[in-house]
């Protein structure tokens, strides 16, 4: 009796260390295949941009991200929020829901701040593409998303974005993003036609 429970014991202890170290092991196995395989010219994303993309769906499922705040609310375009958007209009479109001037701008700003979100993203993931080893990098993505590891690697990772965040720009809306134009040229359009619709003055590019 005694050794048929030694058996399952040692069967279990390996079972147990095979989940463990199975998906580490074929990591490394494929961050070094990876590694020693010629750039592939049809591969839609390197491996960096693939490594911040695991972290932010990671932190999307800890918690919802917080929107860049408060809402300059057309000030950035040269306008006083208060007369450009005058009253509650965001609570009157929840509350008899309409679609008012400040929701547009309210959709308009969240297109902009997730524009701005993934353009940051891409500056990070060029950054490490830049520093960072090619087997370091597809280790750490393969161990984040289907290892038992996990949490260890995703110190790590964090901890690399997050040094890396620190040494590249952020700025709302100045990123390039249409013809000759920014994020902000697409958001202060939208105000200019509010303000003409309710006869303020529009400002000029030196006023912005």
């Amino acid at each position: 009796m005694r050794p048929r429970i030694k058996k399952i014991g040692v069967s279990l202890v390996l079972l147990s260390l095979g989940a463990v170290f199975g998906p580490l092991l074929i990591a490394v196995v494929a961050a070094i295949i990876s590694t020693n395989t010629p750039p592939n010219p049809l591969q839609v994303r390197p491996e960096a941009q693939r490594l911040v993309s695991a972290l932010r769906d990671e932190e999307k499922n800890r918690f919802v991200l917080n929107r860049m705040a408060p809402l300059p609310d057309g000030a950035e375009c040269g306008y006083e929020p208060s007369q450009l958007f005058p009253g509650d209009q965001f609570g009157k479109s929840i509350e008899e829901g309409r679609f008012t001037s400040y929701w547009g701008y309210f959709i308009l700003n969240d297109w902009r701040n997730d524009f701005e979100r993934e353009a940051f993203n891409d500056r990070i993931a060029e950054e490490l593409e830049a520093n960072s080893g090619q087997f370091e990098l597809g280790f750490l993505r393969r161990c984040i998303t289907f290892t038992l590891a996990r949490p260890i690697c995703m110190s790590q990772v964090e901890h690399l974005v997050s040094t890396t965040a620190n040494k590249v720009p952020r700025s709302l809306g100045g990123t390039q993003s249409i013809l000759h134009g920014t994020i902000n040229d697409v958001v202060c359009l939208y105000t200019d036609g509010v303000a003409a619709r309710i006869g303020l003055p529009l400002r000029s590019k030196d006023e912005n």
